[in-house]
Order: C-alpha cells, then structure tokens, then sequence
C-alpha cells in the first residue's frame, strides 16, 4: 500500500507480509520485496507475521532453523531496513501444544523512517484468545494529557442513568445568548456523567480484569471443569 504520513516527504510505501512455511517460499519472498524496494522508491515500512525469526532466542520450546534465520537476517540487511525493538512481550505467537513461543511478528523500518521519528517503538497488546498477540507501532513519545470525553450507548440502560441526566438538566443554571446557555448546560452534563462513571469505573475494572483471568485460565488449560460450569 503507497500512502502519505504526516511528517515524511514523498510516498509512504507499508508492506503488510504473511510469509510462508517453507524455507524455500520464504527466500522467495524476501527476494521479491527486495526488487520492489529496489524499483519503488519512497519511505518503508514492512510488517506483518514473517513466520521466520532472526536469532535463536526469539524461540522458546521451539525449533529454530538456521537456514531461515539467515536469508531473513540477510533480507533485512539488504533492504536497509531496521527492526524495532518490541515492548511488552518478548514473544508474539503462542501454540498451547507443549507451550511453543515465538517472535514471528514485526515492524522493519528504513533509515529515513527512524532519522524522522526518533521515538518509534513497537509495543504488543493484550492476546486475549488469540494465538498472537497484536502489535502497534508508535511514533511519538506518550501522551499524558487527559483522554477526550467518550459516550456509550450502553450507559443508557444502566441504573440510576436518567436521574443523573434529568437531575442535570433540572439544576443548571447560566447565562448569556441562547446558544451559549445551551453550550454551558451541555458542559454541566457531561461534567456530571463523568462523576457517575467515576463511581462505577474501579468495580467494572475490577470485573473485567477477572473475566479476563478466567478467560485466560481457560485458554492455558488451567480451569477445571466445574468452575467452567460455573461461570
């Protein structure tokens, strides 16, 4: 896919790779991106599941081929690409047969992609039931500024909902041009909203991180079956 990203002059070219199994279908992959690269100038940023790692380490409980490794390794090398360092998890797949794990996920950049963004980093997101876990690139420091007010539908039928709404629009009071009253009185509301969701927000956390806990138990094979029923 070409695009443009903010901050880059000229095209953005993103390479969304699914390689193969066979070592030979992977070499020629590789052999493929690298003449596109070479006729297809621009920005690039290859990604995907490379189903192939770059060093031993990147496997646990699972069999490393040398011979892949290193047509990989000199793909990379040969492209001119980078490979981010990923945070949060060490591996990105997960087989629950005899607990296999690997890093087959990636982002590769090339040099002018990481002399704009000095901040890149890839970080992955929570598995859930998946058997790898997501991963997003970012390329600018964290934002610690408050997140932006978000409605729910769902809040609607939640108790005690319409008297916090009613009891808001019954209260306020302001001034100034009709369309001002209406902005401050809409302000007020959600002002009030925010401080019924700040009420039930550390339960439902609390809730969701044990669903999660179960969910996870069952996906590693750690529950029995009458807490299966159970829940």
């Amino acid at each position: 896919m070409i695009g443009r990203w903010e901050g880059i002059q000229g095209d953005t070219i993103f390479a969304n790779v699914y390689g193969p199994h066979a070592p030979t279908e992977k070499k020629k992959l590789w052999e493929a991106i690298l003449q596109i690269k070479r006729d297809r100038g621009g920005t690039w940023v290859v990604f995907g599941d490379f189903n192939t790692v770059m060093r031993k380490d990147e496997k646990y409980n699972s069999q490393f081929c040398p011979h892949s490794a290193f047509h990989f390794n000199r793909f990379i090398r040969k492209a001119g690409l980078n490979d981010i360092r990923m945070g949060g998890h060490r591996y990105t797949y997960f087989c629950q047969t005899n607990i296999k794990l690997s890093k087959l996920d990636g982002f590769l950049v090339c040099n002018n992609f990481l002399q704009i963004f000095l901040a890149t980093s890839v970080t992955t997101l929570p598995r859930e039931t998946l058997d790898h876990y997501p991963i997003i690139l970012k390329t600018s420091l964290p934002d610690f500024r408050n997140p932006p007010f978000c409605f729910f539908n769902s809040w609607m039928s939640r108790e005690g909902f319409d008297n916090i709404v009613i009891q808001a629009w019954h209260n306020f009071k302001g001034f100034g041009t009709p369309n001002q009253f209406l902005a401050a009185k809409l302000k007020f509301l959600k002002n009030e909203i925010k401080k019924w969701r700040a009420k039930d927000y550390p339960s439902e956390l609390l809730e969701l991180k044990r669903i999660k806990e179960r969910v996870h138990a069952i996906d590693y094979g750690r529950t029995t079956d009458s807490q299966r029923i159970e829940g």
